[in-house]
């Protein structure tokens, strides 16, 4: 209906154009109603509009009704702006600028095109921040939504510990600022987990959005770890308890996909040992693990694969072993354990791996150990060009990128090498001239450097003629080791030779290497 005939269907007998004259606030609230707005309404516009009679006997209109009208387009517009409201994520309203809003969405940074062209977290957060101009005007409600629906939610459970991990989630999230200063977040964050349907999740769930083993989790830790004012913990812990309890009842398996996958990559795995240590004998302090159900394994594979599109899993989820353990034990024929890389003071315990050891600082194209200093992170160097290889928490092993990952300023890096074979002289009991028949006892130098003493090492004796043939295990040359770093050998023909004593870490580096000469005539 446009203004013309409004003003006519209100005034018949009147000149149409003076009372829009005399009424033309009232109409361009109508019309900017109308236009945008009226599609949607449900406020009986036109039945108030039969009401208004106008008097001819009067020079102004019945004031009531007038009120009635303006009031219900007035209330409409009001009303409809607050309704249902989308703002793009990237902070974009829609053409027309709206005063109230009272829903934020991620669909549309999270489409796959759009979220696969981010080449860091540090994008992904970027792009799923809260325009601060509509952030202040989200209700609690609507705000704790958002914060549980956030699309990194599940980067807590990638992290070596659960507090360190929900707080560089939620410590990335301007929604999570908001919720502090907000007296009822608690409350509304457990009713929210009250109604929550796992079951009903897992089966509506088609984008792996929605991970019930890890979004419990996750609200779990919020309430744990987010600083948040807690008014009833009695009720919240049970309200936890009962959801735990339902994820029971989840058809989780573990994905095929991911499970135990071969890869070629040069990394290999080793026999395990009793402890892990480093190349020169530096204990390493381990952490115990806990279990994961099938669900918890298939949700983070699951997360891992939708959340960061650019990666590779190469293993399944596992919370036998971290990232640490895999870079700088495992791979070495280390056991399966959770090393973390402080015990007390910042980085003690990685750190043996390289202070007085084997592996030393580097550059990025000799390396083959990453150390990301301000990620709490460990990695090695792939055979696949400019690619690295982690464990992901207890998530899965994943071929990335260096700066892909859901870990904070994966840009700061020490890069690590395996030093070079150390040498040291062979001290021996015979330093003349020994006569066929004879027997050379030979020990370790007393100098540096010293052999280790408690890591898995595998050791030989070799002996080498003048032609530079290994004679080692020939019939005129007899080796008898009795205990570790000491041989007795027996030379049955003349010759000289070199005698070797070389120790190898299990995953095959040389360590270190003795040697002396032996002269033996007729």
């Amino acid at each position: 209906m446009t203004l013309r005939l409004i003003a006519k269907k209100i005034s018949p007998r009147r000149n149409y154009q003076q009372f829009i004259a005399q009424h033309k606030h009232f109409f361009v609230l109508h019309n900017i109603y109308f236009f945008c707005f009226s599609s949607r309404t449900s406020v009986p516009l036109t039945h108030l509009l039969e009401q208004y009679k106008y008097d001819t006997n009067r020079t102004q209109p019945n004031i009531l009704i007038m009120k009635n009208l303006f009031f219900a387009i007035f209330a409409s517009t009001i009303l409809f702006s607050c309704n249902e409201e989308v703002i793009n994520v990237n902070g974009k309203q829609d053409s027309e600028t709206r005063a109230f809003v009272s829903t934020f969405s991620f669909d549309e940074v999270t489409k796959p095109e759009v979220w696969k062209s981010f080449k860091n977290v540090e994008e992904m957060k970027a792009a799923c921040q809260i325009p601060e101009s509509i952030l202040s005007t989200m209700s609690t409600e609507d705000l704790v939504k958002v914060c549980i629906s956030y699309p990194l939610y599940g980067n807590y459970a990638l992290y070596n510990n659960a507090e360190a991990g929900i707080n560089a989630v939620m410590s990335g999230f301007n929604g999570f600022s908001e919720l502090r200063k907000r007296q009822d977040a608690d409350e509304l964050i457990i009713n929210y987990l009250e109604r929550y349907n796992p079951i009903a999740a897992y089966s509506a769930s088609k984008t792996n959005s929605d991970l019930p083993p890890l979004r419990i989790g996750y609200i779990k830790n919020i309430l744990k770890y987010g600083q948040l004012s807690i008014t009833d913990s009695i009720r919240h812990q049970s309200i936890i308890n009962e959801k735990e309890n339902e994820l029971t009842q989840l058809p989780f398996a573990i994905n095929e996909d991911f499970a135990d996958t071969h890869f070629d990559d040069g990394v290999s795995t080793f026999a395990a040992t009793e402890e892990p240590t480093t190349y020169y004998g530096q204990t390493i302090a381990t952490t115990p693990t806990q279990s994961m159900t099938d669900a918890e394994i298939s949700s983070l594979n699951q997360y891992v694969n939708s959340t960061y599109p650019n990666a590779i899993i190469l293993k399944t989820a596992s919370p036998t072993y971290n990232c640490h353990s895999y870079a700088w034990n495992l791979t070495d024929g280390g056991n399966e354990c959770w090393i973390n890389a402080t015990i007390k003071n910042s980085n003690d315990n990685i750190s043996k791996y390289w202070t007085n050891d084997y592996y030393g600082r580097t550059t990025a194209d000799k390396a083959n150990k990453v150390f990301y200093y301000d990620s709490d992170h460990s990695a090695v160097v792939s055979n696949a060009e400019g690619k690295y290889i982690s464990k992901w928490g207890a998530g899965p092993l994943v071929r990335h990128d260096p700066g892909y990952g859901p870990y904070n300023n994966m840009d700061k890096r020490y890069y690590y090498k395996g030093e070079s074979c150390a040498y040291a002289t062979l001290e021996n009991s015979e330093m003349g001239i020994l006569k066929v028949g004879g027997t050379v006892s030979y020990g370790i130098s007393k100098e540096p450097p010293f052999p280790p003493t408690k890591f898995p090492v595998r050791e030989e004796w070799v002996v080498i003629d003048a032609k530079g043939n290994d004679v080692t295990h020939e019939e005129y040359i007899t080796v008898d080791q009795t205990i570790y770093n000491s041989a007795s050998i027996t030379f049955n023909r003349a010759g000289i030779y070199e005698i070797y004593y070389n120790i190898y870490h299990l995953s095959g580096n040389k360590l270190i290497q003795y040697n002396t000469e032996t002269y033996v005539e007729l």
